[in-house]
């Protein structure tokens, strides 16, 4: 899989269609962070307290946990009215 990472400088955040298409890049890193010994815990923990309906023990960890933070980021994109590119 081949990212296309653009740096964008300022206060703006992706827009939706750009974080589901990152959505699978966050899946891979949280897949790593929960294979690694040092990792894992502090991924379950953070994710426990961020998100009230993810544990360690939910079906497709990775999967709802990326699907949640695409989601928050884009609450606080549009409730605080950021711009997006």
């Amino acid at each position: 899989m081949t990212v296309m990472i653009t740096l964008v400088k300022g206060n703006r955040l992706p827009t939706y269609e750009k974080l589901i298409g990152a959505k699978p890049c966050f899946e891979m890193a949280y897949n790593h962070y929960r294979l690694s010994k040092s990792l894992s815990r502090a991924l379950f923990e953070d994710a426990s307290l961020r998100f009230s309906t993810i544990t360690s023990n939910t079906p497709q960890f990775t999967a709802h946990l990326s699907l949640s933070v695409v989601n928050l980021i884009n609450i606080f994109a549009e409730s605080r009215n950021i711009a997006r590119f």
